[in-house]
């Protein structure tokens, strides 16, 4: 049995196993238990059980427990086809795309998900074992049990830095003056020492990694300072140097396959950002970051591909909304009836619900104290989650199942359609 599992966190108790209570997880459609519940107070170190590449990482919080029971996991692809999972965390460590050694840190634990008390969740999936009857669960799901290795204890594995950093980054902290450089990718971990602002630090991670995860809040950077020393830095507090060259762009495409609508190229990661540019299904679009990360992200729920237009335009692009498949030739002009200009956003900036009917300023807050800020997360929900988040803060509301298409059209800047729309709802 070649492919072994160490021992994810650091407390040696196994509070649920494979496959039990059979009578509760058979309503899910699951002989049992589908992986193995470790001991893992808040807040305690999470670890790779084997060498791998970060396939994907999904901060999905507490948003929706039902259909999105994991909360924040990280999942791990190994050699042989199996995949790690590690849920209900606090927070991610890693990013995707990123190679880890058995035993080193990425992630946090805590109660994300459905979930009810700290711990973690840990499943174990092997390409095609459904298929082939190497298992009775599904979704290729296996029994991690005979892999698992005796708990060791003992300190994380620290991997091995290059000899020579990937890129160089800069320190933007002026109103502090200094970053901390901490022993482990988090808040609370030990202090190695302090890079002064506009310090340049050599980022130690794979150079595509390292461009993605520079500025992005919650996420962290292996560095190495000027003096030698070597730590983890909070990315938010980084950039690249004026003047630093663009990365090397994938010999790799994808095609927008949006179900008709229009993909939008933001200039951040995230529905928080500007729009760039919006483009229609089956068009191609040039991927800017490794093969192996843009395969590891296509399809991926979370996931945002940096990408290029063919009219130059470069930015990122919701991952789920595009393929790995041979395009058709398809103009890059919008259709007459979608060419109404489109509400450039500030960075960072949450939209106005209150433009929703039936959303006012004391339903605008309660809805951005659950997160949801901006018209593409809104425009995401069910009706019934969204009135289930209600009735949990006391509010009765008007048009409650046409919000989600009424954020669409403000997302998509179809001011004349959705002022129709109202219309009829008035």
């Amino acid at each position: 049995m070649s492919f072994r599992i160490r021992w994810p966190t650091q407390f040696g108790l196994i509070t649920q196993g494979f496959r039990e209570r059979p009578e509760f997880y058979g309503k899910f459609g699951l002989p049992g238990h589908e992986g193995i519940d470790f001991q893992a107070p808040d807040g305690s170190e999470i670890y790779a059980v084997a060498d791998g590449t970060i396939s994907n990482v999904r901060l999905d919080g507490d948003l929706d427990k039902l259909n999105k029971p994991y909360g924040n996991q990280v999942r791990v692809r190994h050699d042989g086809g199996y995949e790690s999972i590690y849920a209900h965390l606090m927070q991610a460590t890693v990013s995707v795309g990123q190679p880890v050694k058995a035993g080193q840190l990425i992630g946090l634990a805590d109660n994300t998900g459905n979930s009810f008390g700290a711990h973690l969740h840990f499943t174990v999936k092997k390409q095609g074992a459904s298929q082939a009857g190497e298992t009775d669960f599904p979704w290729d799901i296996i029994d991690p049990t005979p892999y698992l290795e005796p708990f060791s204890g003992g300190a994380p594995t620290q991997p091995e830095p290059p000899a020579q950093p990937t890129i160089q980054v800069q320190v933007t902290s002026p109103q502090v003056g200094h970053l901390n450089i901490r022993s482990a990718p988090y808040a609370s971990a030990g202090l190695v020492t302090q890079a002064p602002d506009g310090a340049m630090l050599g980022a130690l991670e794979a150079e595509d990694v390292a461009r993605r995860i520079v500025g992005q809040q919650d996420q962290w950077l292996w560095v190495k300072t000027s003096d030698g020393q070597v730590g983890y830095a909070a990315a938010w507090y980084l950039r690249l140097p004026e003047g630093a060259a663009p990365p090397a762009a994938a010999a790799i495409s994808v095609v927008v396959d949006s179900q008709g609508t229009l993909l939008k190229v933001r200039s951040g990661a995230g529905t928080q950002y500007a729009i760039l540019a919006q483009v229609p299904d089956g068009t191609a679009l040039k991927a800017l970051e490794s093969e192996n990360v843009v395969r590891s992200k296509v399809g991926q729920q979370g996931q945002w591909l940096q990408v290029q237009t063919l009219q130059g335009i470069t930015g990122y692009s919701a991952a789920w909304y595009v393929r790995l498949e041979a395009a058709p030739a398809v103009a890059f002009a919008l259709p007459v009836e979608e060419a109404e200009p489109v509400e450039e956003r500030k960075l960072v900036q949450a939209d106005d619900l209150k433009r929703i009917l039936g959303i006012g300023p004391k339903t605008e807050a309660a809805l951005q104290a659950i997160g949801v800020a901006v018209y593409e997360q809104l425009a995401s929900f069910k009706p019934k989650q969204l009135e289930a988040l209600l009735k949990e803060t006391g509010i009765r509301a008007r048009n409650v199942s046409t919000w989600p298409k009424q954020a669409r059209l403000l997302a998509e800047g179809r001011r004349k359609a959705l002022e129709s729309f109202q219309k009829k709802l008035k």
